[in-house]
Parts: structure tokens; sequence; C-alpha cells
């Protein structure tokens, strides 16, 4: 092979004989996310742990005007685009740790209500969505009472804070001659 370019080049060729094999950039590590079987040659994109598209929406077709999203320190932008203008969307392949909580953290530019975005898993279901507004996706805590028999009780909490306020029956109304004071 004289093909400079090929994995199999060999230097002291004089004559190609037609076994060149081209490079094929992509993750090489079977254990990643995104392995390739047809890269021969690692080009440091392996995601060895969560992988999530990120969609970026404007409603107007223009572009996000100058609004971005900021995900684990990188920040993502829709280019401005041409008309005709129609909705157009934008896709971006994270790689992110989701057994922690990931920030997303919104910026608006010109026209920022007619931004919006969504991040998916591999299966495609929808982990967090918001329009010109900042969110969080993966394992966030979310302090309160976690008991569903309390007064209180909050169904999106995930970590019991201490807050639980149990319910006592009785009657509320100060005026009448049954009041309990503690009744909630």
């Amino acid at each position: 092979c004289m093909d400079s370019t090929a994995t199999n080049y060999d230097p002291l060729a004089n004559t190609d004989d037609g076994s060149c094999i081209a490079v094929v950039y992509g993750c090489t590590d079977s254990t990643a996310t995104n392995y390739n079987a047809s890269a021969t040659t690692d080009d440091g994109s392996c995601c060895l742990l969560d992988e999530v598209v990120l969609t970026m929406t404007d409603s107007y077709g223009d572009g996000w005007n100058g609004g971005t999203l900021t995900i684990n320190g990188v920040t993502y932008d829709q280019p401005t685009t041409a008309p005709p203008f129609t909705s157009v969307s934008d896709t971006y392949t994270l790689c992110v740790d989701l057994s922690t909580c990931i920030a997303v953290t919104y910026s608006a530019g010109q026209w920022s209500s007619e931004n919006s975005w969504s991040i998916s898993d591999a299966s495609g279901a929808v982990l967090a969505s918001g329009g010109n507004v900042s969110g969080q996706f993966g394992t966030c805590v979310v302090n309160g009472c976690t008991d569903p028999t309390a007064f209180n009780y909050n169904a999106s909490a995930n970590t019991d804070d201490g807050s639980c306020i149990a319910v006592v029956n009785g009657c509320t109304d100060p005026t009448a001659f049954n009041y309990n004071a503690s009744a909630n």
C-alpha cells in the first residue's frame, strides 16, 4: 500500500497492490455506548457514561437568535437561518452521567419565546424539556415530605427532609363546639 493516509501504508513499497485500508475514525472501545465496529482509529469520542440527545427547536424557524443552553460546561446554540422560515430543530448527542444531577442553563437571545429544548435518553424517553427556561435532569434530589399519609405529602419529593405533618382529623371550625385546634 502506497497511500500514506491508509492504516497499512508501507513506505518501502514501490508498487501499489490495491491492499490499502482506509482510516475510519470513531470510537474503538467496545464497552462505550457509541462504539463503532467499523472504526480503525480512535478519535477520542468514546462515551463510557450515558448518551442523551439534546434537541433545540425554534418555532419561528430563524434559529435561537443568540440564545444558548449550557450543559456540563459546554454551550450549545442553534445558528440563525435564512428565509423561508419554518420550525427548525437541531440535535446534539451528549455523553453524561445520569447518576448525577445535571443542570441545563438557558441564556436568552432575541425572541426567546420561540425557543424550546428537550433531552431524551437512548430509548427516546424525554428526561427533561422546557421553553425559554433552565432545568435539570439525571438523578436530582428533591427534598420534601415523602409520607403519602401526611398532610403536606409531596409526590415529587425523593428525599424526606423531615417536614412531614401528620394528619389530625377533627373539626377545624373555631366557632364549633367540637373544634379541635390540632386538626388540619
